[in-house]
């Protein structure tokens, strides 16, 4: 009998490898046609391109090299990009603090200044969102034993709770961790 049940398993197995390479096919497939008739829209508008290019980092600084030179580093080649908009997906720090670190690596309000910083630092807009060293791992020792619900909420209010004016006339944006309001300049 377990022979039978693992014939029947091998078969299984066997089956849902030819699907899943049919499925990969069909999406090789779809996107092909897809970008093909992309680009033939593009061509019908005079030859204007509606491409752009974003930067998406993340998980870093966690060395007092990377927050001295790299990162600095990859936000001046970001911003020679003319990138449309940044998205940082979170760790602004590594999962433990170094000790003797000149740079900030445990869950003190310097590390969230730092994390400004280079979003300041930016010329493109910039999205980002928490990462769970950032927060959830900062009741650890080596992060400064700090209640990670309060340091969530510190790193709301340095990230989230900011208005960005634009130019008169136009809007900006006062946003929390869930939604965004539109606000309009009028002078």
């Amino acid at each position: 009998m377990t022979r039978l049940r693992e014939g029947k398993l091998e078969d299984v197995y066997g089956r849902l490898r030819k699907m899943s390479f049919l499925v990969l096919a069909a999406c090789f497939a779809i996107c092909s046609i897809v970008s093909a008739h992309a680009d033939d829209d593009d061509r019908g508008r005079g030859g204007e391109s509606r491409a752009y290019a974003i930067g998406l980092w993340g998980d870093l600084p966690y060395s007092d090299l990377q927050a001295q030179v790299g990162v600095p580093n990859l936000i001046a080649d970001m911003n020679d990009q003319k990138l449309a908009f940044t998205v940082h997906d979170g760790d602004l720090k590594a999962g433990s603090g170094t000790p003797g670190s000149v740079t900030p690596t445990t869950c003190s309000d310097a590390l969230y200044q730092q994390g400004l910083g280079y979003f300041n630092a930016l010329k493109s807009a910039a999205m980002v969102t928490p990462g769970d060293n950032d927060w959830t791992d900062c009741d650890r020792p080596a992060n400064g034993s700090f209640n990670s619900r309060d340091r969530l909420d510190h790193e709301r209010k340095v990230f989230f709770r900011l208005t960005i004016p634009l130019a008169s006339g136009r809007s900006s944006s006062r946003c929390s961790m869930t939604s965004c309001a539109s606000i309009t300049t009028t002078s």
